[in-house]
Formats: structure tokens, sequence, C-alpha cells
């Protein structure tokens, strides 16, 4: 059998959702929504398919490939938009015998064998229809003139006078329907999916490699996918779902609702009737769509290196020694500052919170206080004196890290190239910077290019550590920067 699958996507339904994906690529329960089309189609004897597809194409192509995977042939058309996708019916080649033709964000439970038949049907749910119909292949064809769903529903009506009634229905065309979607399989009232990971108990699912504290409370029914991480005190469940990838923090709570891939949940969140994807939350009963900024609430996993605790707490527990120790000399420095500059000694510098998102309306920002044209110095000392000791306080505050890369105000960071932005974005910001220990403080866009590149690939707690003792050092005057060796050589010959 040959199977139209119209899976174009309609930009705008659930912006929350599908900003990065098109909307037949939802993910349900452990893989995308298309996929469990596909796998039930290859059920019902579908060997050959054709896909519509318009928004974010790549992303089906790159997924599905020719087919093969799922012991089946895949070919792919284009369609200008989702309103014209059945306008691709044109460019088909001539179809002989019956076609299916579906559409990829709708899933009926078709009885086995019903499609059997060498009569033309519509399959029908108790609410209408279902999104699919078998008809002749040459009634693909007139489809061409259909503007929109509803002209094409009646045309197929025409063609196919047979009825088949479907059981449950999965609709992942609004937000109601795609929670409802989860509900449906977690009930179990859509026995063709078939679930990784093993059944721990009763409707509850558990991927592989997944972390749960012996205190968190799980409640029937709940799936669990591969990776994650469910910290103390969690409630999760009934009718929870934690798509792989992504991070429950201690006393948060999950009912009745879906966490997709990638996805962190802050301490103390309670979550109910609603749909979190990284840093977006939609209320499903109010209907409200909020994009979080703030990371310690709702954020994405992707990109964030895994921290010990110790070693956050090791950097401002050092931060506050240091102060502690050094406090004469920040105040003597505030004071011939303020005596100099007839102003406030100390200037409070914005920058971008990191890891961030692409999306520059979902960026914290926080301000790090330095003295004015620290930036300008060569020396070490000047720089330890002048930026070092001044930002500590964010640090023991937990703001700033003691090493990453250059914080940057979001103007800054806007104005960066693409795979640059792209690289900062994922990194942490820090006193002290690799471009600073390599060149120091007058080391070119392409040094700092490639320091923050290196960075951002290669951090972890030895190469701060690193970074940090090189700096130090630097102070006394032992393994200067390359620049301001370069530097001091020119003023010796000269």
């Amino acid at each position: 059998m040959r199977a139209i699958v119209f899976a174009a996507g309609r930009a705008g339904t659930m912006p929350a959702l599908t900003e990065s994906r098109p909307e037949p690529m939802l993910p349900l329960m452990d893989r995308p929504f298309l996929q469990h089309v596909v796998e039930c189609l290859v059920d019902l004897g579908v060997q050959q398919f054709d896909f519509v597809l318009s928004e974010r194409p790549d992303q089906i192509e790159q997924h599905f490939g020719d087919g093969k995977r799922w012991g089946c042939e895949i070919r792919y058309y284009l369609a200008r938009d989702g309103a014209a996708q059945y306008r691709t019916g044109q460019v088909l080649p001539p179809i002989e015998g019956k076609v299916l033709v579906a559409h990829g964000d709708r899933l009926p439970l078709v009885p086995a064998g019903a499609l059997d038949s060498a009569t033309p049907a519509m399959v029908e749910t108790e609410n209408g229809w279902a999104g699919w119909a078998l008809v002749d292949g040459a009634a693909v064809a007139q489809l061409a003139s259909a503007r929109d769903e509803g002209e094409a529903e009646a045309m197929l009506r025409e063609a196919a006078p047979g009825r088949v009634q479907a059981g449950v229905t999965l609709d992942i065309r609004d937000y109601r329907g795609y929670l409802a979607a989860h509900d449906a399989i977690l009930h179990q009232q859509f026995p063709l999916l078939l679930l990784t990971g093993r059944q721990a108990s009763e409707q509850i699912w558990i991927s592989r490699n997944v972390s749960i504290h012996p205190t968190a409370k799980l409640t029937a029914p709940l799936f669990v996918g591969e990776n994650c991480r469910i910290a103390e005190g969690v409630q999760l469940g009934p009718g929870a779902v934690v798509g792989a990838n992504s991070a429950l923090d201690q006393q948060s709570s999950v009912r009745e609702a879906v966490v997709l891939p990638g996805s962190y949940v802050g301490e103390s969140l309670d979550l109910e009737r609603s749909i979190v994807d990284q840093g977006r939350l939609v209320n499903v009963e109010l209907g409200a769509e909020l994009a979080i900024g703030d990371e310690f609430l709702l954020g994405s996993m992707a990109g964030k290196k895994p921290r010990a605790r110790w070693a956050r707490m090791a950097g401002r527990l050092f931060a506050i020694g240091v102060l502690l120790v050094l406090w004469p000399v920040v105040l003597l420095t505030a004071l011939i500052l303020a005596m100099g500059l007839r102003a406030a000694p100390f200037q409070p510098e914005r920058f971008v919170v990191l890891p961030a998102a692409e999306d520059p309306d979902r960026w914290r920002t926080s301000s790090v206080r330095a003295a004015a044209r620290a930036r300008s110095l060569h020396s070490a000392a000047a720089h330890f004196i002048l930026r070092f000791l001044p930002g500590l306080p964010a640090v023991a505050l937990g703001r700033l890290a003691l090493v990453g890369v250059e914080p940057r105000a979001p103007e800054t960071v806007q104005a960066l190239p693409a795979d640059w932005r792209s690289l900062y974005l994922q990194s942490k910001a820090g006193l002290r910077t690799e471009a600073f220990v390599q060149y120091g403080s007058q080391a070119s866009a392409n040094e700092r290019y490639a320091c923050e590149a290196f960075y951002a690939v290669s951090a972890g707690f030895r190469l701060d550590l690193s970074i940090l003792t090189r700096y130090m050092a630097s102070i006394w005057g032992f393994g200067k920067p390359r620049a301001q060796r370069r530097y001091q050589s020119a003023g010796e010959r000269r």
C-alpha cells in the first residue's frame, strides 16, 4: 500500500513548542509524533510514503532518511506553506490503485484489517473526520485545487463513500490535544504504540540511565525518558511525562504535565496541566504561554557542562577568602579613585548571564563592578587591583565565575558573529579568561575568538585551575601574557 502524508505543519498554532521544530516532529513520549504515524502505517501494510513538507523540512528528512530503517521507501515533496500543501498533488507521479491519505498531526486507532477493503473510505471519529482516508489514486490529483483542509475533506468524501470508525485518535493540533495524546498513551488507550524503557510497575515506565532520588514519590501513570535526573523530594505523577535528558530539581512537582526533552525544572516548582519546553511554559487550562527568563526556574539542559556543587562552592569560597584578606587594598583603591575621579570609584558593568538561550528575549543580565578604563591597562597587577578584586563580590554572590569567557553586555553579544555568539552563549562568564592569560588586555578579536572557542568545548575544573594559576603567576611577574611580553620588549628596544 502507498500513503501520502501531509506533514507541512502550521506556523503559529503552537508557537511556544514549534519555534525550533515543525509541528509533526513534536515529541510524543519517547519519539517524534510523525514517527509514531509512520510505524502505525507500516503495521497497516504501507510500504511507500510520499511526505509533503513545508515547515523546517530538513529536520524531517534528516530523521527519516529514505525510510529503510522502518522497512519502507520515503520520498519528499516541498509545499510553499501549509495552506498550499494539497496542491503538491499536481507534481506527484501517477498513482495506480488505492492510496491512503493521512495527516502527520493526527493518528487514529484503526481496527486491524479495516483498510484492507477495496472500497474507498473515510476514517471517522466521534468528532468527525480523523484526517485519514483511503481513496483511488486519481482522487489525489483532484486535491490540487483545494485551498484548505475543509475543501480537501469535501473532495475526499465524494471520492470515498465508505466509513471506517476509529477508536481513540491522537490529535496534536493544539495544546489540549497534545496533552491529551500523552494522557491516552499513559492510560494504555492506544496499544499499538511501543514505548522504550522498562515498566518498573503498573503504568510506570522508566528508561535507561535515569537517576531517581530515594525520597522522590512516583505516582502512576508516568513516563521518564532516558538520561533524566529526578532530585530529592520530587512529586512525579499522576499523568506526568518527562522527556529525555531532562532534570527535575528538588521539591518540584509534576502532575498531568509534559516536560519536553532537554528541559530543566527548578526547585519547588509546581507544574499541573502544563507543558514545559526548556525555557517556555504553557498552561493548558488558561491557554497562557510564557517565556521564562530565569534559568533557575525553567531552562535548557543543552550545552550545559555538569559541574559539581563543590567546585562551584569552592570558587565562591575562594572569592570570599580573598576579599577577607585584601579588603584594605580594595578600600584604599576606592578612596584613591574617588579622590582622583570625583565620582564612584567602581562602575557597574552589565553582562549576559551564561549559559543563555539563543533568543535575546530570554537573556538574563547581571552586573559586575570594575574601575573605569580598567580594560585598557597592560599590567596584570593593575588588572588584579582595578578589575579582579572589585569583581569578587559578584563571584561570592554566584553571579559570575572566577574563570570563564569575557562578560559582555547584551548589545555586544548580539553584535558577535553567529558562530562566535553560539559558542559564547553555551559557556560561562568569568572574571579571568584564557584570552587575557594568553594575550593580555590587548588581545585581538581573532585571538579572543580562538580562546573562547577553545574554552567553550574544553571547560572544566582542571582548565579553570590552570588559567587561574597562570593569572596569579602573571601578577607577580611570572609567565606574563604574550602581548605584555611583546609590548615590554618593544619598549626595551626603544
